[in-house]
C-alpha cells in the first residue's frame, strides 16, 4: 500500500482537487491510501467532510491539535506506518498527481530493499531539491519521518540530507506530480502559505535547521557505515 500524508487548513478545495488526482490517475487506486491531518481548530473542518465524503473508504480526516505541518506530516505518517504502509509520500494539497504516478513507487517499492527516499518532476525544483519526496517503510522504521524541532521550513531538506548521507537518494524524472505553489503562479498567498512564513518562524526554523545540520555533520559518520548498496544508484528513468 502507497501511504499520503497530508497536512491541511483552510484548503478543503485544493485538497479534494489533490486527493481526487491522487486517485483518478493512479493505475491501482485500490492500493493508495492518503491521511488528511487538519487542524481541530480549523472553521473549514465541515466542508473538509464534504469534499472528502466522496472517497471515504480510502480516506481518513484526522482532526488533532497539529499547530504546524510538520506535526500533521508526523502523525499521518505514524498512522500509515502502523496500517502497514510499503512506502509513504510527504504529500500536499497543492499537488497534483498525474497518470501513473503510484507504478513508478511500486516499481521502486518492488526493486529497492534497503531504506530510500525518492523525489520526481514537481514542475518547481525537480532535481535540485527533494521536495514533498516519498521514503520507503524500512527508512520510516530506521529514522522517523520529520524532525520536530522544525516547523515548516526545512522539513524535505533534512529527508533530502539524510538521503545523500546514506546513498538512499532517488530521482525519478519519469515519476511527475506538480506542486502548484505560488512561486510557480500556481496558487495565492493565502493564510496557509504565510504563516510558516512569518518572520518568527522562518528565524525560529532557520535556528533549527542549524542545529539539525550540525548534528548531521557529527553523525555523518556513523550514517554512512549505515549505507545499504542501492541497486537504483542516484536516478530511475
Amino acid at each position: 500500500m502507497i501511504g499520503l500524508a497530508m497536512p491541511s487548513r483552510g484548503r478543503p478545495e485544493r485538497c479534494g482537487f489533490a486527493v481526487a488526482s491522487a486517485f483518478k490517475n493512479a493505475r491501482i487506486p485500490e492500493d493508495v491510501r492518503i491521511l488528511v491531518a487538519v487542524d481541530a481548530d480549523d472553521e473549514a473542518l465541515p466542508d473538509y467532510e464534504k469534499e472528502l465524503a466522496w472517497f471515504s473508504h480510502k480516506v481518513s480526516l484526522v482532526a488533532g491539535d497539529f499547530d504546524t505541518s510538520v506535526k500533521g506530516w508526523n502523525a499521518a505518517a505514524a498512522k500509515l506506518h502502523a496500517d502497514g504502509a510499503d512506502a509513504i509520500h510527504m504529500a500536499a494539497d497543492d499537488l497534483e498527481y498525474f497518470k501513473g504516478w503510484d507504478e513508478h513507487v511500486r516499481a521502486v517499492i518492488g526493486t529497492v530493499d534497503s531504506p530510500w527516499i525518492m523525489h520526481y518532476r514537481d514542475f518547481y525544483r525537480d532535481e535540485a531539491r527533494a521536495c514533498n519526496p516519498f521514503i520507503s517503510r524500512s527508512y520510516y522504521q530506521e529514522f522517523g519521518f520529520l524532525p520536530p524541532e522544525v516547523s515548516h521550513m526545512h522539513s524535505d531538506e533534512w529527508l533530502e540530507a539524510m538521503g545523500r548521507l546514506r546513498g538512499a537518494l532517488i530521482y525519478c524524472p519519469s515519476l511527475e506530480i506538480r506542486h502548484n505553489h505560488p512561486k510557480e503562479g500556481r496558487a495565492s498567498w493565502d493564510e496557509t502559505y504565510l504563516n510558516p512564513r512569518t518572520p518568527k518562524r522562518r528565524e525560529a526554523d532557520a535556528a533549527a535547521w542549524e542545529g539539525i545540520q550540525a548534528r548531521l555533520r557529527h553523525e555523518s559518520a556513523r550514517l554512512r557505515r549505515m549505507v545499504h548498496p542501492n541497486p537504483w544508484m542516484a536516478s530511475c528513468v
